[in-house]
């Protein structure tokens, strides 16, 4: 057995483990493309961080796929890794092939980041000394009592009681919204964007012009919103989905260049609503986002989001000592459906 780094000349072949290990997963070729090749922090498209395991014939029998991210904090911008896919060919699990490619992958690119860790792999992050520095919740907003009714059984059932068919209708979205007297209006892509941390002891992926244009510019489906007061600017993305038998609204990603906290109460309120007023405007169920911090906790909540679904256990080995009670009061981390690749688990 060999552990190596996907290459080129093998993308062919990975795509086509990859159908094997996820056969629900559709679209796998522009998946990988958009979500490794195209990520502007890998710089030699030749070759990937992801790792792949060989048996003795040369076939693929597991992977861990790992990709470049920068995060802030205490003023600093890191550059870090976030591991993702670890899956390995069922007869060869009991020979620790998953051990071995987490072992390589969180010791060779640090700081690495985990979040949603499975059962099985929990004990290995631990044992690498990765530590758990929060989760993230899902939170949804259903538009009426039969919504909510209808959300609740797909839940349960995880879709298969509801309707599985995809809306026929290309949804059109509004290109501006007010939304209590700010406007937000879509674009295409981000010429500049003003980084404002949310809090300088708070972990957060970093969000350049050039993440904002790969994640949310280069393919469809997206719509980036903004407003721009000054130098304040604020943006959302939201994205029509449909999940567990719903057709929803998916808050992909929200940021708030301003530094005055009764201000971001303010904007996330607004963001939070224009997402109420496109749901309707193009008949979804409802919304779905995700919070990992009390803050955005708090303003779902007050805007009638409920917390659904398990939570996604975040991990990391980088120099992020947090406070037990700080982790408890979920006041560490400020994560969104774009970070890593927790926006596939809505696919």
């Amino acid at each position: 057995m060999k552990i190596q780094n996907l290459t080129n000349d093998k993308y062919k072949d990975y795509i086509k483990f990859n159908s094997k290990a996820y056969p629900y997963r559709t679209n796998l070729e522009e998946r990988f493309n958009f979500q490794f090749i195209q990520n502007p922090l890998l710089l030699d498209k030749a070759q990937t961080f992801s790792l792949l395991a060989y048996n003795e014939e040369g076939d693929i029998i597991g992977e861990y796929g790992v990709n470049p991210f920068r995060y802030h904090f205490n003023n600093k911008l890191i550059p870090c890794f976030c591991g993702c896919d670890l899956f390995v060919v069922e007869q060869y699990r009991p020979k620790g092939i998953g051990s071995l490619l987490s072992i390589k992958a969180i010791k060779t690119y640090k700081p690495h980041i985990s979040i949603g860790i499975s059962k099985d792999a929990y004990p290995i992050l631990s044992v690498l000394k990765m530590k758990e520095i929060g989760e993230v919740y899902i939170y949804l907003w259903l538009r009426s009592i039969s919504g909510f009714f209808q959300g609740a059984l797909s839940f349960v059932s995880k879709g298969k009681l509801t309707k599985k068919n995809k809306p026929k209708k290309i949804s059109i979205f509004p290109r501006q919204l007010s939304v209590n007297n700010i406007s937000f209006e879509e674009i295409n892509d981000l010429r500049e964007w003003d980084e404002q941390c949310f809090d300088s002891d708070v972990f957060e992926f970093s969000r350049s012009v050039d993440f904002i244009n790969w994640r949310f510019s280069s393919i469809q489906n997206y719509h980036l919103y903004i407003s721009q007061f000054g130098k304040n600017k604020t943006y959302f993305v939201v994205k029509e989905i449909y999940w567990k038998g719903m057709h929803l609204l998916a808050l992909v990603d929200y940021r708030m260049s301003i530094k005055e906290e009764d201000k971001k109460k303010e904007k996330f309120h607004s963001i939070l609503k224009a997402t109420k007023i496109i749901s309707k405007h193009i008949n979804c169920h409802g919304v779905v986002t995700m919070s990992s911090h009390s803050f955005f906790d708090r303003g779902l909540r007050n805007n009638l989001f409920f917390k659904i679904g398990r939570p996604y256990l975040m991990m990391v080995n980088g120099d992020l000592d947090f406070q037990i009670e700080k982790i408890m009061e979920r006041k560490t981390a400020y994560i969104t459906m774009a970070d890593s690749d927790l926006e596939f688990a809505f696919n």
